[in-house]
């Protein structure tokens, strides 16, 4: 893994001035991102209890989560083009596991500039709301950081998974990406009940942000609040079962 993530690094640095274009891009993306809600909080305060910080907190760890994966899941992101250029071919027939295989084939790690700038919002947020990173509570975040990150890679490997079917990519896969970032980046408990209940069964970005939120910011002492990240792991087991098959029922694209 850390070979690919040094092949890929070495190679996108040959072009200096485009990594460096790439990055400070995503930066202001995030920036702007925080500039919005950071203005609707300066006009209207708390929305339904929730401060500035809380909302902090849930931003960063779904922002990681889409970056970073985004950052090394980018060949399952873009997997129809391996499946029209005929590589994913040429990948089946090599003694590495095809997972490994496809993450190795595409990465942007430009967008590992996003994920340090969350972790440092992330980071900010926690000090403000004076909140005690003891061995429990520093365990429950990097819980939080790493379901995020398990959600967006369940989707974006249902979505490879797709691929073998219909050969291009679906947009529809973009709009649950995006989608759940805009969405799942604020308190869950700020919208209606379908929202939520969307949120927390289907794409349980709930279960990763805002229900541990509420734990270490102590709205909530039941232990459940803090281990619900763990449950993000039943996301990622039928989407690599549907890969799987579709691996396995895959005759060549003719590429």
């Amino acid at each position: 893994m850390f070979k690919y993530i040094s092949m890929h690094l070495k190679s996108q640095l040959e072009y200096k001035s485009s990594f460096i274009l790439l990055s400070v891009s995503q930066i202001l993306t995030f920036l702007t991102y925080c500039l919005t809600f950071y203005s609707l909080y300066e006009r209207f305060g708390a929305v339904k209890k929730f401060s500035i910080y809380q909302v902090m907190i849930c931003f960063s760890i779904v922002q990681f989560g889409e970056s970073f994966s985004e950052a090394l899941l980018r060949g399952f992101d873009k997997f129809s083009e391996l499946i029209k250029s005929g590589k994913f071919d040429l990948l089946l027939i090599r003694p590495q596991n095809i997972y490994l295989q496809v993450i190795g084939s595409k990465m942007e790690l430009s967008k590992i500039t996003k994920s340090f700038f969350s972790i440092l919002l992330l980071i900010y947020a926690i000090i403000k709301l004076k909140i005690y990173l003891n061995p429990i509570n520093l365990l429950i975040v990097l819980l939080m950081l790493a379901g995020s990150c398990i959600i967006f890679a369940s989707i974006f490997v249902l979505g490879a998974a797709l691929c073998f079917k219909t050969v291009e990519g679906l947009e529809i896969v973009n709009i649950f990406v995006y989608g759940t970032r805009d969405f799942a980046q604020y308190p869950i408990g700020m919208y209606n009940r379908v929202i939520q209940i969307f949120f927390t069964y289907l794409i349980p970005m709930a279960i990763a942000t805002y229900f541990p939120m509420l734990y270490i910011t102590g709205q909530v002492t039941s232990i459940w609040y803090a281990v619900m990240p763990l449950l993000t792991l039943l996301t990622l087991i039928p989407s690599c079962i549907i890969f799987n098959c579709g691996v396995k029922s895959y005759k060549s694209c003719g590429g």
